[in-house]
């Protein structure tokens, strides 16, 4: 009994003088920092007793990351979209608004929550109304502290009047600033509950916001160079909004942004392990695209790497068809930076889906960036590519004797073309079951 009682006051004796010492190095590093020493709280701020005068203030969670704090100097003139006077604050008790200068972005509006409130937003009233019929897409920076390191969803609301205007929601990364791009495209935006169908019209405004999520004091929302992009008539860069693996690779592309990342990088690239499943990939490139050529960048030795791709088409990202194949005419065992494309499509889909081949099954296979060049169909452009199904080779001449070999065994016949080495017409007991043989089929599960 006695040598437990030494023990218990060994013990608060040690916990008496690390005490000591805690007050010692905090007072210490109080003279350093030049910030006042926490005094002990009386007993009614412990029992939860407001004192006399004293405001009550919201609670910041200590997690949040910093808010951009460099001010615009005055010698930086605030041009365009950046001006504080044209910005509006929405909510209960509305987050304040500035200007800051961010580091890799320029000039941001940034505003930033004050009180514990949902559906917090930041609005932006257009200095002349912009004609959307002539827009191709708008464009901005989008920073937030609300999803720390994670990729999210936020909302874009424009309006033409009280009524009228269109809505669309963009995906951002997990960075705190992440580059946007919204297609305007009326068969993939949305309407405002007042109107029938999307229409194209003069926006007046533009409304961002996190939906519920921008609701604690601290976190704070910021636009940047926000821009809208004239229609153009000829074919450009599409930017991708999205992809997903539907097998995955076994190493690289933790975060699901190598391919579009515009590299192309032998420690940049997404792998797959040899015997391990082909690449399968689908692409959301934001709105329904006339895709005109798709590029696929890799290094490594191109003979060892992928053989070729079939290309899958979807307007919903659900049901597919098969569109084109890209076929790999580089033949090097020679490792190196090398390029698989295919120009001339007229592909139409908003989703687009890849299914490589392997050349070789016993080597791994390499992806380093995947692109897509297009444009956004006028309904002329929209009747013609959907009137074409798929690629279905070259021209090929009538078949006949003179044309075709035909062979037949048990019943089963087809034809090969003698200028090019074409199968078609492919029968079992006379019965045409097949018009073109291809080198590849797609089957449905009905799921994919």
């Amino acid at each position: 009994m006695q040598k437990r009682i030494k023990a218990m006051n060994k013990f608060k004796a040690v916990n008496k003088c690390l005490a000591s010492l805690s007050a010692i190095l905090l007072v210490f590093a109080a003279m350093a920092e030049d910030v006042t020493v926490p005094q002990p709280r009386k007993r009614a701020e412990q029992s939860g007793v407001r004192q006399p005068g004293e405001v009550k203030k919201e609670k910041v969670p200590r997690w949040l990351p910093q808010i951009p704090q460099k001010e615009v100097p005055p010698e930086m003139p605030v041009t365009g979209y950046a001006k504080l006077e044209y910005w509006r604050k929405g909510g209960v008790k509305a987050p304040t608004l500035k200007n800051a200068l961010v580091e890799g972005v320029g000039i941001a509006v940034i505003g930033t929550a004050i009180t514990q409130r949902k559906y917090q937003n930041l609005t932006i009233d257009l200095p002349e109304a912009v004609d959307l019929s002539k827009i191709e897409a708008i464009s901005f920076d989008f920073g937030q502290n609300i999803r720390v390191g994670r990729a999210g969803v936020g909302s874009m609301v424009i309006r033409y009047d009280a009524r009228n205007g269109l809505m669309a929601d963009f995906r951002f990364g997990a960075d705190e600033w992440n580059k946007v791009r919204i297609p305007i495209d009326l068969r993939t935006l949305k309407s405002l509950s007042k109107q029938n169908q999307p229409m194209a019209g003069n926006a007046r405004s533009i409304q961002f916001s996190l939906f519920s999520n921008w609701q604690t004091p601290e976190q704070f929302l910021g636009v940047a160079n926000l821009s809208f992009e004239p229609k153009k008539a000829e074919t450009g860069p599409i930017k991708v909004r999205s992809y997903t693996y539907v097998s995955r690779p076994t190493g690289g592309d933790k975060n699901g942004d190598i391919l579009t990342d515009g590299k192309t990088e032998a420690s940049n690239q997404a792998t797959f392990r040899q015997y391990s499943d082909d690449p399968d990939i689908i692409f959301d490139l934001g709105a329904l695209y006339l895709v005109k050529s798709i590029s696929l960048s890799a290094v490594a030795a191109p003979s060892q790497n992928i053989a070729g791709a079939a290309v899958y088409a979807s307007a919903d990202g659900k049901q597919w068809r098969l569109a084109d194949f890209i076929r790999n005419t580089d033949y090097s065992s020679t490792v190196k930076e090398y390029l698989i494309e295919k120009k001339g499509m007229d592909i139409l889909g908003r989703h687009i889906r890849l299914k490589c081949d392997r050349a070789r099954t016993d080597f791994p296979l390499s992806l380093a960036e995947v692109s897509f060049q297009g444009k956004i169909p006028n309904d002329a452009e929209l009747a013609a590519a959907a009137d074409k199904g798929y690629d279905e080779g070259p021209e090929l001449p009538p078949v006949n004797a003179q044309n075709y070999v035909t062979l037949e065994d048990g019943g089963k016949s087809f034809s090969v073309c003698r200028s090019n080495g074409v199968v078609v017409d492919f029968r079992v007991e006379g019965q045409l079951i097949a018009r073109r043989i291809f080198s590849r089929y797609g089957l449905s599960d009905g799921k994919h």
